[in-house]
């Protein structure tokens, strides 16, 4: 249970996303409390608040890329807090640039709009990297469109893909979770709660977008859905 005192947090880095605000907004439609801050804001700031019990980080999008000669990135502390964090289209790739994986540079080609994630089968030695996708399923009228064999079992989720830049190496100790068809790393995971997605499940483009929020509120950071905009603590 929460104390009165401390409220449970999920702290968002703003990368410079047109979604960032949105991000913050689906995980309080969640009962859980989430603040928006600069990208630059450091562990140690954050925790000069003694009203946030800090469950996990969200790095937000971005227009940038990682080789940008001004390219935003985020206090090393908070990589290694020990803490969930969820990464988010740059926010993954600037995970995986962080923690020793590669980012391939995008010359000028983007992928924009649609796009169906097909998310990889789990075994009983990783399923813990898959808590991100954890329950999810999709209904006949979500998989129509998609003109797939009845054959096919694997998990395939409709979702908004807006990136230039992509991952071609993990990080050491992360795990591959999907794909699509032009994106070889569409989601990532590492067994200490560390999560990108190259989609943006916070759109209401990715359907099961909310679902996968929860997951990572829930399943992975261990939050308490109990709060309310009445509850806040100003």
């Amino acid at each position: 249970m929460q104390s009165p005192e401390r409220r449970q947090a999920i702290i968002v880095l703003d990368f410079g996303s047109q979604y960032s605000r949105l991000i913050t907004r689906r995980v309080r439609e969640c009962h859980v409390y989430s603040e928006l801050v600069p990208a630059t804001t450091t562990l140690a700031q954050l925790q000069q608040n003694p009203h946030l019990d800090i469950k996990g980080f969200i790095l937000s999008g971005g227009p940038s890329s990682v080789y940008d000669e001004q390219a935003p990135s985020c206090d090393p502390a908070i990589l290694q807090s020990g803490l969930p964090i969820l990464g988010i289209c740059y926010g993954m790739q600037l995970l995986a640039q962080q923690l020793g994986g590669h980012v391939a540079y995008a010359s000028g080609k983007r992928e924009y709009g649609p796009a169906t994630i097909e998310v990889l089968a789990s075994t009983a030695k990783d399923e813990q990297n898959f808590r991100i996708f954890e329950g999810i399923a999709i209904s006949p009228a979500q998989t129509e469109h998609l003109d797939l064999p009845r054959s096919e079992t694997p998990l395939r989720l409709s979702a908004w893909m807006s990136h230039g830049d992509s991952i071609d190496r993990l990080p050491p100790g992360f795990v591959l979770l999907a794909r699509t068809e032009s994106t070889t790393v569409a989601a990532m995971a590492s067994p200490q709660g560390l999560v990108g997605l190259q989609f943006h499940p916070e759109v209401t483009h990715t359907p099961q977008g909310k679902a996968i929020i929860r997951n990572f509120l829930f399943r992975i950071c261990g939050c308490e859905p109990g709060w309310t905009a009445s509850s806040a603590i100003e």
